[in-house]
């Protein structure tokens, strides 16, 4: 079994190696009021 960084990855493999079960979980994220302002301009100019 091995654990990978800081973002929880884990790869677990069979004894013969035939198998491999891999779970990754990235970052997490979180918007601000600038990047939501940013995507209401951009839809504004998809959307004319």
């Amino acid at each position: 079994m091995k654990y990978g960084g800081i973002k929880r990855n884990i790869i677990l493999l069979s004894f013969d190696g035939k198998n491999k079960e891999q779970r990754s979980i990235g970052e997490h994220r979180v918007f601000d009021e600038h990047i939501q302002a940013a995507k209401t301009k951009i839809d504004e100019g998809i959307n004319r």
